[in-house]
């Protein structure tokens, strides 16, 4: 079996030589052609040289790893033969020939989501806010998986990790900021970036701070046209006489 790699989008595959296609059974005179043995497949063997029966195996169209990662096929050597029609030709033993297509990365990591959303604490300091996913539509390991993700806006309080989890790298106030919108990209294992970032929207939420006991206060608007309010139950204080 010959084995051989070959890239999608290329052209040339391999060589072929007749003494690593023919074993026992060798076809007399010149080589005329060699065949391959099989449906619809996108590769074509031509020869080059019909004395030392050197060919070349190449593709016919582009080959497309995402839709076949592999191709295995028979392939045969014929001689000129002594009459006009192919079937008076003499022809090899079959080998088998496997071909693996290399991945070429084509496609960037594209995110599942346009946006995320997040709501926050003021005051806290949170291991995950959430988690945003990308996806590669590359066929091989190496450029099919999301190897980093980054966040693009700089000066903010956030940071990611290489699963896309965000956290806050300080405690968020919210007198100081109530929201924060945040670019995030992501890369594959060969480092090629998304086609478009992602935005990630965080909301920080106010703690509640009543500013009387016994009854509502007001603390402050979150938005306009509404209100936040604390409620505390009324309570006795007592004191000693």
């Amino acid at each position: 079996m010959a084995r051989r790699g070959c890239s999608e989008n290329g052209v040339f595959i391999m060589k072929l030589r007749i003494n690593e296609i023919i074993k026992n059974q060798k076809p007399k005179g010149e080589i005329c052609a060699f065949k391959i043995h099989g449906q619809e497949l996108p590769f074509e063997a031509v020869v080059l040289n019909k004395t030392s029966g050197e060919g070349r195996l190449r593709a016919k169209s582009p080959i497309d790893c995402e839709l076949q990662k592999e191709y295995t096929f028979i392939i045969q050597a014929y001689d000129c033969g002594a009459g006009p029609r192919e079937t008076a030709w003499k022809k090899s033993h079959k080998a088998v020939v496997h071909i693996q297509v290399k991945d070429v990365n084509e496609f960037a990591p594209a995110f599942k989501e346009p946006a995320y959303k997040a709501v926050v604490t003021e005051g806290k300091i949170y291991d995950s806010i959430l988690q945003v996913e990308a996806v590669d539509e590359d066929c091989s390991p190496q450029y099919s998986q999301i190897c980093n993700y980054e966040i693009v806006t700089t000066d903010v309080p956030f940071a990611i990790d290489r699963n896309g989890n965000i956290r806050n790298t300080e405690k968020l106030s919210y007198d100081k900021q109530h929201q924060y919108e945040i670019l995030v990209t992501a890369y594959d294992c060969g480092q090629k970036p998304a086609a478009q970032d992602t935005l990630v929207q965080v909301d920080v939420k106010p703690v509640c701070k009543p500013g009387w006991q016994g009854g509502p206060a007001f603390v402050s608007p979150l938005r306009k046209g509404s209100w936040t309010w604390c409620m505390e139950a009324a309570r006795p204080i007592l004191k000693s006489a």
